[in-house]
């Protein structure tokens, strides 16, 4: 069944790739379909900046491939809007790229149908009204968040809702995903506790679902 999301604003977009980057490593595919304009190199950006990556994100629309070198990770990012029929897939020597040591995001992936592989998720973006939905689907949607849902992680929030400290109380068992998560809470902001009248400093414990929440809610904390 697939999971929707509201998305008012870019920033929204950028929360949900920062999300989706907890589930992205070797061997993961994620297919990202919609309409010009509905976000997909957004999302993009916000799961690569995650992923610690802090040079320019380009819309792959031309090169139609952009890779990138994160840490242990390649991640190739392609968009196939300009395919016109499956045979210049199949001419591209692109299948070399899907393999267990990568990690490939796919834009336009039913112009390479039915030769692409299926993915491990697929998100859909359209347009609603002055923001977006989003639509994730895939038959193994907890597999390719695994880490996310055993990672706890605990918050320092200041009396002005800013994150000033953040610790993890259960390790992914991966560096680079610990260091995605705890880079992504830091640009949250919270609604501090309160003592009476007063904001105050206090610790929050996060499970890392409230990423996906926080998307969803299309808000901040």
């Amino acid at each position: 069944m697939p999971s929707e999301f509201n998305l008012p604003d870019a920033a929204a977009t950028l929360r949900l790739g920062e999300a989706l980057a907890a589930g992205i490593g070797p061997g993961r595919v994620l297919h990202l379909k919609g309409e010009l304009g509905t976000g997909k190199t957004t999302l993009v950006r916000g799961l690569l900046r995650a992923l610690g990556h802090r040079g320019r994100v380009k819309s792959p629309s031309y090169t139609l491939l952009e890779p990138y070198n994160l840490s242990s990770l390649n991640l190739y990012h392609f968009d196939f809007y300009r395919f016109k029929d499956r045979s210049e897939w199949l001419s591209s020597g692109f299948r070399e790229y899907f393999n267990p040591a990568s990690a490939c995001i796919v834009e336009w992936p039913e112009r390479a149908a039915p030769d692409l592989a299926p993915p491990d998720l697929e998100l859909e973006l359209e347009f609603a009204g002055e923001g977006r939905r989003a639509r994730l689907e895939a038959a193994r949607l907890m597999s390719i968040l695994p880490d996310a849902f055993d990672r706890d992680l605990r918050v320092l929030v200041d009396d002005q809702g800013r994150s000033k400290q953040v610790e993890i109380n259960s390790s992914s068992g991966s560096d680079a995903l610990d260091r995605a998560a705890v880079e992504a809470i830091k640009r949250w902001r919270f609604h501090p506790a309160r003592y009476g009248d007063q904001p105050v400093e206090s610790w929050l414990r996060i499970p890392i679902e409230f990423h996906l929440a926080d998307a969803k809610q299309g808000e901040q904390f």
